[in-house]
């Protein structure tokens, strides 16, 4: 569905490369008010449910989750920039590649700081390797040349 623009929802108008840089805008976005949350929020709250050495534990692992967050959504709209100009599969897998290592990494991370449940923590690293999936896509992909523009698929 989507927001009706022509006949057509804004998602179906889109391309590839304008859903992965929007996406990661949206990332990026959702990481600054995380971010607040955590800075004043969690911060105050951390400590009514932790004690001192563990409330600074979790603090700064949603620092950490915001910050690759961050990172990510912004790796998200480079992916976007370059499939622009130069689709190619391998930038499309590093898309998707960097959505699911935010959701696996800092999505868990969040979940973990808030309930405390060693199963989230433990599905982190995972997230980790998707990250470095979508980097080694990134490194592989061409960045020269490339396919022709008309044979981009989302």
């Amino acid at each position: 569905m989507g927001i009706k623009k022509g006949g057509r929802s804004v998602v179906e108008q889109c391309s590839g490369w304008e859903i992965r840089i929007r996406t990661g805008a949206l990332v990026c976005g959702t990481a600054v008010l995380l971010g607040a949350f955590g800075a004043h929020a969690l911060k105050d709250v951390l400590p009514q449910w932790y004690d001192a050495a563990r409330a600074i534990e979790k603090l700064d692992s949603w620092k950490t989750a915001v910050v690759y967050q961050m990172m990510h959504g912004l790796a998200l709209i480079l992916v976007g920039l370059l499939l622009r100009d130069r689709p190619s599969k391998a930038l499309r897998v590093a898309g998707f590649a960097f959505l699911t290592g935010i959701l696996l990494f800092s999505g868990d991370l969040y979940l973990w700081v808030l309930s405390d449940m060693k199963p989230f923590a433990m599905i982190v690293p995972l997230g980790g390797v998707s990250f470095v999936v979508g980097w080694l896509c990134v490194l592989f992909a061409p960045l020269g040349g490339g396919e022709s523009r008309q044979k981009e698929t989302v």
